[in-house]
């Protein structure tokens, strides 16, 4: 991979793509409030597995990543950055590359502190990774996330442009901290095309709305009236829906048996549909529904 350069336009693999994401980045940092920078120092990467014990509701010998894991992947030239308010760390994302000739970075874990998720803090991260990776000469940048969490299907599909391949069943085993619960670690796997149309859009132009389909979508899988999910009959559409619960976190805590329900009916639902080679084309956060253009049978 390239050397680490600083976070400017004008380093390794600059295009006019990469000039555009970086002023988008800069943009989204200044639009939030915060200084987007990297995690230079122990102190740092010491403040950022804090805010992920914090974010992931985890005692601190379980923080879901280490001041050591993060010091690594910064010495290792990894994405490690945080976002900062008159020096307080309020936000970070880390991410390590792939294998070489992949041209992709893994992003492993964004958060951001609870109180001030309302200033699109998360945002400016992505589009600075987003921008760093382009100017790595690299096109990619991956991820996992729970596809039952709602505002995040709908930050990672409208607001950034990515895209679903993949669905992993129970990815990261159980999990021992405050947002999955004893849920199972089901995953979407996200790819993000960071030059491509669908990112450019979101990021570059901020016009991300919903996808052009060729017909009505017919529901899949819906929620009864009770809010338990319920699978229909399949349908002969090509385009499909399937509903998610409106807060699975909160349902997590109220009504785990009803959680477990709807992780277990999307799960069978997605893992057909993925093994037909369908793709997860948008989301609507609102009506609280993928929509998915089905595959060969």
């Amino acid at each position: 991979m390239p050397d680490l350069v600083s976070h400017v336009a004008g380093g390794p693999g600059t295009s006019a793509v990469a000039s555009a994401a970086r002023a988008s980045a800069v943009r989204s940092a200044d639009e939030a409030g915060v200084t987007v920078r990297r995690l230079d120092s122990l102190g740092d990467a010491r403040a950022a597995g804090q805010l992920f014990s914090e974010v992931w509701g985890t005692a601190d010998r379980h923080a879901p990543l280490g001041a050591d894991v993060i010091r690594a992947v910064v010495g290792a030239d990894g994405y490690a950055t945080g976002a900062f308010v008159d020096g307080e760390l309020i936000g970070a994302c880390v991410g390590f590359w792939a294998s070489p000739g992949a041209r992709l970075l893994h992003s492993h874990i964004t958060g951001v502190a609870a109180a001030h998720r309302a200033r699109r803090v998360g945002y400016a991260l992505k589009l600075d990774q987003r921008a760093y990776v382009l100017e790595h000469s690299a096109g990619t940048i991956t991820w996992t996330f729970d596809p039952l969490v709602r505002r995040n299907a709908h930050f990672n599909l409208r607001r950034l442009g990515a895209r679903p391949v993949a669905y992993h069943v129970n990815y990261y085993g159980e999990m021992t901290d405050g947002v999955n619960g004893s849920d199972e670690s089901d995953r979407f796997l996200m790819q993000w095309a960071l030059a491509g149309d669908d990112a450019r859009r979101a990021c570059d132009l901020q016009g991300a709305g919903p996808v052009a389909i060729d017909s009505a979508p017919t529901p899949l899988l819906v929620a009864d009236h009770r809010g338990a999910p319920w699978r229909l009959d399949e349908p002969a559409s090509s385009i499909v829906t399937v509903a998610i619960p409106q807060d699975i976190e909160r349902l997590r805590q109220e009504d785990p048996q009803l959680a477990h329900q709807w992780r277990e009916a999307t799960r069978s639902v997605f893992v057909d549909l993925f093994a037909s080679e369908s793709r997860v084309v948008d989301v609507d956060a609102a009506l609280g529904h993928y929509v998915v253009q089905r595959g060969a049978e």
